[in-house]
This record gives structure tokens, C-alpha cells and sequence, in this order.
């Protein structure tokens, strides 16, 4: 599982070997940039799509306006078109505001 907070961004059974495989391949790239995201695509759409619902309940204004930037941030390095159910949470998590905002 690729995970980003709350957010399922991607997800892959992977059998022992190729997973050590990947986590000695991980290990020698080192960690990545401070700041840079890019390292969690690319994004299964789908398995982000059934998270989403679960962190717009449950997450506050602030870290869903986070969220929304960085998949964006991530879709675009990786030359991913968001779909459209997706889009459309982004849209509601760039838009929330806390109480405060609105006062």
C-alpha cells in the first residue's frame, strides 16, 4: 500500500521476494527530498477513489486542502489525468474551510 494520511494512493499484492526486492531497491535510492511527494505515485485512481469519502468525514479543512495539493502535485509528476470522481473530491477538500475562515 501506498499510503498519504489518510489517502490510499496506490495498492499492490506483492509475494515475499519482490517485496524485499523493492524495499532493498528503496533502500538504496535513499529517503527522497524533503518535501517531494512524487515518491508516492504513480496513483491507482481507483483505490484512491474508495478512501476519499472516509477522509472528507473525518479530516480536518486544513489537511484536506494538504491532500488535495498533493495529489495533485503527484498526479502531474507522473503525466496522470485526474478523473473525474477524483477531481471532484479535490475540488470539495480546496474549498473547505475551518469555522474560523468563516468568521
Amino acid at each position: 500500500m501506498t499510503l498519504l494520511g489518510a489517502l490510499c494512493l496506490a495498492e499492490r499484492a506483492l509475494c515475499e521476494e519482490c517485496d524485499a526486492d523493492e524495499m532493498a531497491e528503496a533502500e538504496k535510492r535513499g529517503p527522497p527530498a524533503e518535501g517531494d511527494f512524487t515518491v508516492f505515485g504513480p496513483i491507482q485512481f481507483g483505490t484512491l477513489l474508495e478512501s476519499l469519502p472516509d477522509a472528507a468525514q473525518a479530516e480536518p479543512p486544513e489537511l484536506l486542502r494538504w491532500y488535495a495539493a498533493r495529489v495533485r502535485e503527484i498526479a502531474s509528476a507522473h503525466g496522470q489525468r485526474i478523473p473525474a470522481p477524483v477531481e471532484a473530491y479535490l475540488v470539495q477538500f480546496e474549498a473547505a474551510r475551518n469555522d474560523s475562515d468563516t468568521a
